[in-house]
């Protein structure tokens, strides 16, 4: 039901909205190995689902981090011990969970690959790029906000641009930069939101008018984007409008519809473990101990994530904020 009184994207609405977002990425990747509806246009939607969920997760990074840094006096400057530490304590943590893994179903630890686990290009958490490219966006921010005075958004583009040629240049798939620029999208949401909300909800008729159009732009993007009718340079940019676009709808939607309830306040908590654990049940029930029925299958890793999401919760609630960052 719609109501004018959610436009704000509050704590809450973003937690619940990250909750729905890592159940598209779980619904993205049980589709790449079970390939249901794969005759029927939801396979498609369902491949897209993936890039279009990080895109929202780096775009509500970049909200966040932006509106704390307006709100809290010294947040930049203690950002390497209160945000950087932790968050790579998290994907140490993670890292760790993915190695006893392999060690305990006897695949090969290869010390390269481990190593490099801790910094760019490749990790053996399955999905674990978005921790990687997460984390080089954390540092863009801090350097260029902490350090830069003139033209700080504009260098944060720039910077973004160069992420983009850097993974370009290091052979990475498009995965890891086709939702890059969503971090900086909202970045400049934080800082125009009022504008943009004077202007969307103006009167009741606006933000219905919006919400369509960006949806027209999106599906056509969306479309365009994920079909081999361009070279490759070219669809690749449409699909990382798509992402923005998604991004805009995906903002709005939650402004005007009220999505705080049980079930995604319940997933939002776990969003992160959600996100970061069903890599181990996706390939235990497929190669380790493959279960062959598709139901079976897709409820093993549904129920096993959500578990295990719950069981290491408090641990990566500690992690991202251990005893010394907490505020005396």
């Amino acid at each position: 039901m719609l109501s004018s009184s959610y436009k704000t994207l509050d704590l809450k609405t973003s937690s619940c909205l990250k909750g729905i977002l890592a159940c598209m990425v779980l619904l993205c990747h049980l589709y790449g190995r079970v390939g249901f509806f794969s005759s029927t246009p939801l396979g498609a939607v369902f491949t897209a689902f993936g890039y279009l969920a990080v895109s929202v997760f780096f775009f509500l990074s970049g909200f966040g981090l932006t509106e704390a840094a307006s709100l809290k006096e010294g947040y930049l400057k203690n950002f390497p011990l209160k945000k950087l530490f932790p968050f790579f304590l998290i994907c140490s943590f993670t890292i760790l969970i993915y190695l006893i893994r392999d060690i305990l179903v006897g695949s090969t630890v290869k010390p390269l690959l481990l190593i490099q686990s801790f910094l760019f290009g490749n990790t053996i958490v399955n999905n674990g790029w978005y921790l990687q490219s997460q984390f080089v966006f954390y540092i863009i921010f801090y350097l260029i906000f902490r350090f830069i005075k003139s033209h700080t958004y504009l260098a944060l583009v720039v910077s973004f641009i160069a992420y983009i040629f850097i993974c370009v240049a290091l052979g990475l798939s498009s995965t890891w930069y086709e939702a890059a620029f969503c971090f900086p999208l909202g970045v400049f949401y934080s800082k125009y939101k009022d504008k943009i909300h004077c202007f969307i909800f103006a009167n009741k008729l606006k933000p219905i008018i919006a919400l369509l159009f960006i949806l027209i732009l999106f599906v056509i993007a969306l479309f365009l984007g994920n079909r081999p009718y361009f070279v490759e340079p070219i669809r690749i940019t449409v699909k990382i409008i798509s992402a923005l676009l998604f991004c805009c709808l995906c903002t709005l939607s939650v402004l005007l519809v009220n999505i705080k309830n049980a079930i995604t306040s319940f997933l939002g908590r776990l969003s992160l473990e959600i996100y970061l654990l069903q890599g181990i049940f996706l390939n235990l029930f497929q190669k380790t101990w493959p279960i062959e029925n598709d139901l079976l299958y897709i409820v093993a890793v549904v129920l096993c994530t959500i578990l295990f999401a719950i069981v290491f919760h408090p641990i990566y609630n500690k992690l991202s904020k251990p005893n010394f960052c907490s505020k005396k």
